[in-house]
């Protein structure tokens, strides 16, 4: 595998089931060490970053839905934060208007006060979406992020990605078996085959 993503870029990593496109992004993400090889950002290997630098650095957003009781989308967002504040979570002025932005990025302003399990699952990806803009990295990782969404949900959550990718200088990653979407939508693309990985632009692959 040799593959590249750049700033501004959002890439979609395509391939059938198995093939191991979630151990490469909790790879990527450093969720687990390569199996060989090394993965490097900003010219650093991943595995040399500390929890709380590479959490300044990169975010990560998984398939499953996320239901958690008696936490409102604000609530939700604003655990993006967490990296940035002090030892008690303590959140600032600024912060509040990092996570009122981001909301606002996604199109859920508004929702700030809904609980997140009464919201539709959408509206939560988009929320997970937002956390991940609060939280403020160079680099977001998804995991399926449309996985269990309806078409208009799908490609509405892929358009916000590739907005804020270009928008916002950000290198985003993530996996989908959509690939309408993914070649509409995408800057580049990683396909994952049984024996290797092309990566190129949609119209080129």
């Amino acid at each position: 595998i040799s593959v590249h993503a750049l700033k501004g870029e959002l890439v979609a990593l395509i391939g059938g089931n198995g093939v191991g496109k979630s151990t490469l992004l909790k790879t990527i993400a450093g969720f687990q060490p390569p199996i060989s090889g090394d993965f490097y950002i900003k010219g650093k290997q991943v595995i040399s970053y500390r929890e709380k630098e590479l959490a300044l650095i990169m975010s990560f957003v998984s398939t499953e839905i996320i239901r958690v009781p008696n936490l409102s989308v604000f609530d939700l967002v604003s655990l993006g934060r967490y990296p940035h504040t002090n030892w008690f979570g303590k959140l600032l002025d600024e912060d509040r208007h990092i996570v009122e932005e981001a909301i606002k990025s996604v199109g859920l302003q508004g929702y700030e006060s809904r609980m997140v399990n009464y919201i539709s699952d959408g509206e939560r990806q988009k929320a997970m979406i937002a956390r991940t803009l609060a939280q403020d990295t160079d680099v977001i990782v998804l995991d399926e992020p449309t996985a269990f969404l309806d078409l208009s949900n799908k490609y509405e959550i892929v358009h916000i990605l590739h907005r804020l990718a270009s928008e916002k200088g950000k290198t985003i990653l993530f996996s989908t078996h959509d690939l309408t979407t993914a070649i509409a939508e995408s800057d580049r693309m990683w396909v994952m085959l049984d024996d290797s990985v092309k990566q190129g632009a949609p119209e080129d692959l």
